[in-house]
């Protein structure tokens, strides 16, 4: 992780959200039997700890719960989780986007410098998040189940850990906790609703069936308390129970298909294999996949009959499918559609996607149809958002479908950046990425290519080894001049070239190119400080205060300092950007270069690192206080001042890996 991908990342902060979207809004079913005793005991199990509802499909658990937040008429968050959630960061930017505008404010973006450390993460944006809740708000997170990974099961452990008493949490899931939340049962932080209390008793079971069908006279006992049995009995007359899905999954389908599926009309069966493609229904976006005007009103028709459809608690016009549909319609149309035929109905529903706006969800599908075309271009025109949110696996995994022989030197760079955790990966995709963007004599994206290489394994204590690689790559291309970049990319190229001169051959550095690369980074900082983000113009001045250090030139440390005096307090600037600024300002002016001003802010080297350290302890920034602390007892050691040395020796070993080492 470098410094300017945390600031590339806080200017596309994810808008805010108003939870109008069917993954933050509850559905709302047409008729609901109330049952008090299933309310009761989530009501009671929530009041004193998080409440697991925990049942196979089919059982009601997402009814029981939207039943309960009518009854409590409380303030809710609805967060259903979905595959794509096991991208954590996908997961932060949705909760982000559930608290209300004014809410939204700085709440912590989950950026690539966090990538190795999630759960530090977590613990501090469930602080902040909790905090802009309203007082007895309950979170209810439905579809547990659908993001059951260990990454995402330790986040969904820091949550529960940091819940504060104003705040409960309900969650729903086909499984029971699992081993990264068992301390929490055991402890009573975590109550389980299981299937013995959602299933329907003799006589709720019968004025289920009368207040869906009038019919009092049909035998509910075969349904075993089955909520989908249940409904399916007072739809059809169908007498199912759990015992026909004892065969799992496909048993389970079969019995959706017998019972409810191939009892619809042909016409309304095809509509809902088309319909099942596009990830979020509404109905002017079914009415456009079928092209005509009957999908809104089949689905409307299956709404009002409460057959495994609801609508949203934000919009009438926004359908839910049951996952037990969900799951039935996606195996009977790999079975039932010919297979250019599915291709073909993939690359529609994508199409109809990218011009609703919804590129994210319209991508998997152009994968899916195998228009390696689409799904490129969509990639690459989503690459700089998705990776500025934290969205690096999600990244990743769309690029990993595409066959490699179609991929431009653009995703490899792009596959670069989101592997900058990983200097040593990072640097495998970038080194694609210039020879591609060599074949294709394509200067800008070489002068990206090398800049990020260079910063990459500048950033990383682990080795330089191949680096010399690379700042020879930049100097040549600084001597055959640099091409017009936009300005963002102008100012970065132009930090990684500088960063490639000071560690590259004095000769580089001191080439009439290279000074002439200085003089322009200095009188951009000096003479145009409104023109770039302050979190710019702190990286170009480290960038020369590294430099300063090498050349041992305190005017050249004096000017980048002098600089940037007003932008170290502008409330935008990462603490990444801000915490590293000080590391190399403490370590240069303790060594080196005393500094003094009026107007500044740190009255010594010492208080510099100091305040470094804080931020790298408070925002769980390891490197930021790696480097603060390692600083700091360097200077202990040259005054001979050991009252806090052992301390701070001992943080730094607890601290260290294989990069601060």
């Amino acid at each position: 992780m470098t410094p300017l991908d945390a600031i590339e990342a806080d200017a596309r902060r994810p808008l805010s959200g108003t939870g109008r979207i069917a993954k933050l809004a509850a559905p709302r079913s047409a008729r609901i039997l109330r049952r008090n005793r299933v309310l009761e005991a989530i009501d009671r199990k929530s009041r004193s700890s998080v409440c697991w509802v925990a049942a196979p499909a089919g059982y009601g658990k997402t009814t029981a719960v939207i039943d309960y937040l009518e009854s409590v008429e409380a303030p809710h968050v609805w967060f259903r989780v979905d595959e794509g959630d096991q991208d954590i960061a996908r997961f932060f930017q949705y909760l982000t986007q559930s608290l209300a505008p004014p809410a939204v404010g700085d709440m912590p973006v989950f950026g690539v410098e966090y990538a190795e450390q999630p759960n530090e993460f977590a613990r501090r944006f469930f602080r902040a998040y909790f905090a802009r809740l309203k007082p007895d708000t309950i979170l209810v997170l439905d579809d547990l189940h659908d993001a059951d990974t260990p990454e995402f099961r330790g986040v969904l452990s820091v949550m529960f850990r940091e819940l504060p008493d104003t705040v409960r949490c309900i969650c729903a899931s086909r499984t029971l906790p699992r081993e990264e939340l068992s301390d929490l049962v055991l402890r009573g932080q975590m109550a389980v609703v299981d299937r013995s209390a959602l299933e329907f008793s003799t006589a709720e079971a019968r004025d289920l069936v009368q207040l869906r069908s009038k019919n009092a006279s049909v035998d509910v006992e075969a349904a075993r308390g089955w909520a989908i049995g249940l409904v399916l009995l007072a739809d059809h007359g169908s007498t199912v129970g759990p015992d026909d899905t004892s065969g799992g999954q496909n048993a389970l389908l079969d019995v959706l298909g017998r019972h409810f599926f191939l009892s619809l009309p042909a016409t309304d069966q095809d509509m809902l294999l088309r319909l099942n493609l596009l990830p979020e229904i509404s109905a002017e976006l079914a009415d456009e996949m079928i092209g005509s005007g009957e999908a809104g009103k089949l689905l409307d028709r299956l709404y009002k009959r409460q057959l495994l459809v609801t609508r949203t608690e934000s919009s009438r016009d926004v359908f839910y499918l049951h996952d037990l549909l969900r799951d039935f319609l996606d195996r009977s149309f790999a079975e039932r559609v010919p297979r250019e035929e599915q291709r073909l109905l993939k690359r529609k529903a994508a199409t109809i996607l990218v011009e609703a706006g919804r590129l994210d969800e319209a991508i998997p599908l152009a994968l899916q149809a195998e228009d390696w075309g689409l799904a490129s271009k969509l990639i690459l025109s989503r690459a700089e958002d998705v990776l500025a949110q934290g969205g690096r696996a999600t990244f990743i995994d769309w690029c990993g479908r595409l066959p490699e022989a179609l991929m431009s030197g653009w995703h490899f760079y792009w596959l670069g950046v989101a592997h900058v955790p990983d200097d040593v990966a990072a640097e495998r995709w970038l080194a694609k990425a210039w020879q591609a963007f060599g074949e294709a004599d394509d200067q800008r994206g070489l002068c990206l290519t090398v800049s990020r290489a260079v910063l990459v394994k500048t950033a990383s204590w682990r080795t330089y080894e191949g680096l010399s690689m690379w700042t020879r790559r930049a100097f040549e291309l600084i001597e055959r001049g640099l091409p017009e970049l936009p300005r963002e990319e102008a100012m970065l190229v132009r930090i990684g070239m500088m960063r490639a001169l000071n560690f590259g051959d004095d000769y580089y550095r001191g080439s009439p190119a290279g000074q002439a690369l200085e003089a322009e980074l200095l009188e951009r900082l000096t003479k145009n400080s409104g023109q770039d983000p302050s979190g710019f113009r702190l990286l170009a001045s480290e960038t020369l205060i590294d430099l300063s250090a090498s050349t041992m030139r305190a005017d050249l440390f004096a000017k980048a300092v002098d600089s940037v005096i007003d932008d170290l307090g502008e409330k935008d600037v990462l603490p990444w950007i801000l915490g590293m600024w000080l590391v190399a300002f403490g370590a240069e002016s303790g060594r080196y270069f005393p500094y003094k001003r009026r107007n500044f802010p740190y009255p010594s080297s010492e208080a510099a690192l100091r305040e470094a350290i804080a931020i790298g302890e408070r925002e769980s920034l390891k490197s930021v206080e790696f480097g603060g602390l390692y600083h700091l007892q360097m200077q202990m050691k040259v005054r001979n001042d050991f009252a806090e040395f052992h301390q701070v020796v001992e943080r730094l070993a607890e601290i260290a890996d294989s990069r601060f080492t």
